[in-house]
């Protein structure tokens, strides 16, 4: 008896060969980099009709940035970046700029399914990071007076006007007569302001 020509099993889902597309986050601004406070973050994706987040990351998600106003459709966005340098931080937490000891990633979101990409953040234009080594608290620090000193790895984020510049201990360089900025303490993983004026 026949049962006619018919095959079972060759390719369960199509010409895929039962394998389906898969979410993935393919790009981020065409190079992996992005900037401080930065608006209009261009993504793309692949499998990805719309997206429900995007942030930057600490590689293994410890500390992590979340990004804004997502708006685009069919693997195709855009997102805004927190001015981590005004102070415009979602909440305490914190997150560091791209180092010798911190990398980063990029993380998008859809339902369960989650992708990463390696990613390069960096500071704004006229601004600047230094990690922390060996901090002290003694005149012409920035950490001057502070009770507790940040720990190593910690990142100091600060403008450059005026000729500044702040050396790993926290000791200060500037012409001008104060200087304001911000620091990513690795101890709490929160953000804090500080705020130095020349004696």
């Amino acid at each position: 008896m026949s049962f006619g020509n018919s095959t079972f099993g060759t390719t369960p889902f199509g010409d895929s060969g039962g394998v389906l597309p898969k979410f993935s986050l393919d790009d981020v601004n065409t190079n992996e980099t992005t900037v401080d406070g930065e608006v209009g973050v261009t993504l793309t994706l692949s499998e990805a009709p719309t997206l429900d987040s995007f942030a930057i990351q600490t590689v293994g998600g410890l500390h992590s940035l979340s990004g804004s106003n997502i708006t685009g459709s069919n693997n195709s966005f855009t997102v805004d970046l927190f001015d981590v340098a005004n102070g415009a931080y979602p909440s305490f937490d914190g997150l560091p700029f791209s180092s010798v000891n911190w990398n980063l990633e990029y993380i998008a979101s859809l339902g369960v399914d989650s992708s990463t990409l390696a990613a390069t953040h960096n500071p704004a234009a006229g601004w600047a990071i230094v990690d922390v080594v060996s901090a002290r608290a003694t005149a012409g620090s920035i950490f001057e007076g502070r009770t507790g000193l940040p720990n190593d790895t910690s990142q100091v984020y600060y403008p450059t006007a005026g000729n500044t510049t702040i050396d790993p201990d926290g000791t200060i360089f500037t012409d001008l007569t104060s200087v304001a900025g911000r620091m990513f303490n690795s101890d709490t993983g929160t953000e804090e302001s500080w705020h130095f004026v020349v004696a």
